[in-house]
């Protein structure tokens, strides 16, 4: 006689797997629970495709969650969660289709940051009098620029100072600094006052003309 089912097996296709360091593919594990606490009880067998790991999952417990495009849930069980309604498993074609587009935005996004920051690398660097006191060893590194988001606000770190820029209206923006303060005025001024450098100086001039473009652009 088989024992009874119990704990809860998570299913991943992982769709981004440089981001966990681990190898494509898909990823399942059998948790239990101790004291009020998860505890882990199995590794799925490698190799397996969703609906192979689905069908190891219901031989070992009730609940079943399948995660598809780094995102969305469902549930493939004999029970479903008590503390959230997930669609159940096996995902309509409509919703595979918006997994789709979603998880070729997210790759499209993690390119242009890769891009953005190989550009970023080749820019000239002179450190800000913050950081002076080890001029041999730093690079570009302590800036970057992500991607504008769908609301047209930029991520950036200059020169370790981490920031958010977006457009007000052409030749204006506006940044919003750590501290929640928000100022205004050209980029190439929002930037210098950031990295604590002049306006002129070639590292924040470049960044601010890549951060220029991409707003433009978002």
């Amino acid at each position: 006689m088989s024992a009874p089912l119990h704990g809860t097996v998570f299913i991943s296709d992982d769709p981004f797997p440089l981001r966990r360091g681990r190898p494509p593919g898909v990823h399942c594990h059998w948790e239990g629970e101790r004291d009020g606490r998860p505890v882990f009880l199995e590794d799925g067998p490698a190799g397996l495709n969703v609906e192979g790991a689905v069908a190891w999952g219901r031989e070992r417990a009730p609940l079943v969650l399948v995660r598809l495009g780094g995102s969305r849930y469902f549930s493939a069980g004999t029970e479903d969660p008590s503390d959230e309604a997930l669609p159940r498993w096996p995902p309509s074609a409509e919703a595979l289709a918006e997994i789709a587009v979603e998880v070729r935005a997210v790759l499209a996004r993690d390119a242009r940051r890769a891009a953005l920051a190989a550009e970023v690398a080749r820019l000239p660097f002179r450190l800000p009098p913050r950081l002076r006191g080890g001029e041999g060893g730093w690079t570009a590194h302590g800036s970057s620029l992500a991607p504008p988001d769908a609301g047209g606000v930029m991520e950036v770190m200059v020169c370790e100072q981490p920031i958010q820029l977006w457009a007000l209206v052409p030749g204006r923006f506006a940044c919003r600094s750590a501290d929640g303060k928000v100022r205004e005025g050209a980029l190439v001024d929002l930037i210098a006052a950031a990295a604590e450098l002049p306006a002129d100086d070639e590292h924040v001039a470049g960044l601010a003309a890549i951060a220029a473009r991409e707003l433009a652009s978002a």
